[in-house]
C-alpha cells in the first residue's frame, strides 16, 4: 500500500532572502559526538564556524534558525555550562547572534520565530 503525502503549493514569485551569521568559531570537535556511522580515519573534525541563518520573506516576517553559542556560555543552564569545559572545545564567541543582527539594521524585535536545532 502507497501513502501519499500531501501537495505542498508555494505561492508564485515568493523568494526568500537567506544571509548566513558566523556568531562563533569551535573545535577540534569529536565527530562521533555530531554524527554517525563513524567515517574511518576522521576522528575530529578542525575548528571551524557554527553558522546560524536569517531567512527574510517579502512580507517583512523573519526568521533565525539556531544562534550558535552565546557569549556567555559560562552562564547556561548547569548542566550545560559544566559540560562545556569538558569538551576540551577551544570556543571563540566575541558577539552573540542579536548583537550581529543589530549592528547590521535589524533589530531583535523584528524577529518573528527562532527555530532552535
Amino acid at each position: 500500500m502507497t501513502t501519499s503525502r500531501p501537495l505542498i503549493e508555494l505561492p508564485p514569485g515568493k523568494v526568500v532572502s537567506v544571509k548566513m551569521i558566523n556568531p562563533v568559531n569551535f573545535g577540534p570537535a569529536i565527530i562521533k559526538r555530531f554524527m554517525e556511522p563513524p567515517v574511518p580515519g576522521v576522528e575530529k573534525k578542525k575548528p571551524g564556524p557554527v553558522l546560524t541563518f536569517l531567512l527574510e520573506h517579502p512580507s517583512g516576517q523573519k526568521l533565525v534558525f539556531d544562534l550558535g553559542i552565546r557569549k556567555d556560555y559560562q552562564n547556561y543552564a548547569p548542566t550545560v555550562a559544566n559540560y562545556i569545559p569538558t569538551t576540551n572545545y577551544d570556543i571563540q564567541v566575541s558577539k552573540n547572534v542579536i548583537d550581529i543582527l543589530e549592528e547590521n539594521g535589524i533589530p531583535g524585535e523584528s524577529i518573528n520565530a527562532v527555530i532552535w536545532r
